[in-house]
């Protein structure tokens, strides 16, 4: 328990240390304007996957820390309720991008990040799946490795002379990577799991 709690700590320091100074080396070398518009994209689809979410990575956890029994079908309901979350967000987003915001560089960098939407709410089911089961050490390719790559990649780029545009790209890329490397560890720990969609259950899960 405590070589579980001792890992995730340190992957969430190394998470928010590349965070910070990613985000100093980002505001230094795009500029205050070009940085802006990084800034509110991101803000935007980040509120989004917190509302694709609802709780229910908290829950996961509680749930089967607390009772295994047909953790398959439990998780497989959570991941059906989360794609079906994430489609109303994404035409939600589609939907803002076009009918109100009226700049077209900021509307282009929100429709770039909607794959960076999926990948890092599909990343966050996976932690929380794979933190139910104390599988920490599934935890650290999404939690380090690829917020790390991502870092390296994303400020060597500007202070090699690229724009906003490819750094955009490099959010949404290694964001899908990190949603398919959960799923991907989240599989390989039994139990396998494989999106459902029955109503009634969905609504029993929202209830609580």
């Amino acid at each position: 328990m405590w070589e579980n709690g001792a890992r995730l700590a340190a992957i969430d320091w190394v998470d928010q240390a590349l965070r910070a100074v990613y985000i100093v080396l980002l505001a230094r070398y795009l500029g205050p304007e070009t940085y802006g518009y990084w800034a509110y994209g991101v803000a935007l689809y980040a509120m989004l996957v917190g509302v694709a979410g609802a709780g229910f990575d908290t829950l996961m956890p509680l749930r089967l820390g607390a009772d295994k029994s047909n953790a398959s079908g439990y998780l497989g309901i959570t991941l059906g309720l989360r794609l079906c979350c994430f489609a109303l967000v994404l035409i939600a987003l589609v939907a803002y991008a076009f009918l109100v915001e009226t700049d077209p560089l900021a509307r282009t960098i929100i429709l770039m990040l909607t794959p960076a939407l999926v990948g890092r709410g599909l990343s966050l089911w996976a932690r929380a799946a794979l933190l139910a089961y104390e599988h920490t050490r599934g935890v650290m390719p999404i939690g380090m490795g690829l917020r790390a790559a991502e870092a390296g990649v994303g400020s060597g780029w500007p202070l090699s002379g690229g724009g906003l545009g490819g750094r955009v790209v490099i959010r949404s890329v290694f964001w899908v990577g990190g949603g398919l490397t959960g799923l991907l560890a989240r599989n390989r720990c039994p139990p396998s799991t494989r999106p459902r969609f029955n109503g009634s259950a969905m609504r029993d899960l929202v209830r609580q």
